[in-house]
């Protein structure tokens, strides 16, 4: 088994779960500071909720992804109301089943790996 261990790929430092998460949260937060301070314009800097939603689906997998797009996409309508957007009903729609495809996608092809290694280190 020890030379089974060795083929199997290790994390770097920068793909370590802790830096991976803190980075999403950094973010979630960066986006939504953003989103606040841009006013009017908050509704067009929302869609980059989309990469710290792929971030914690790659990590977490398909459920953890798309709890991400629900939280990203509270944190669209908080930024929403919290400033004078005009933006529709169907654009916020559209916005959160695009962030859910991303985590579930992305999610399930982590869950899909993970199954493999699993099944890499059973044999």
């Amino acid at each position: 088994m020890m030379g089974l261990e060795r083929t199997l790929p290790v994390r770097g430092w920068l793909e370590r779960r802790a830096v991976v998460l803190g980075t999403a949260a950094a973010l979630l937060i960066g986006v939504l500071l953003g989103a606040e301070a841009g006013g009017r314009g908050a509704a067009d800097l929302t869609v980059a909720y989309s990469l710290p939603v792929a971030l914690i689906a790659l990590e977490l997998g398909a459920v953890a992804g798309v709890a991400a797009a629900a939280a990203a996409t509270t944190l669209t309508g908080l930024a929403l109301l919290s400033t004078a957007s005009t933006v529709g009903a169907a654009r916020i729609v559209a916005e959160a089943l695009a962030m859910v495809g991303v985590g579930a996608i992305n999610g399930r092809f982590s869950d899909r790996m993970q199954e493999a290694r699993s099944q890499q280190r059973k044999h």
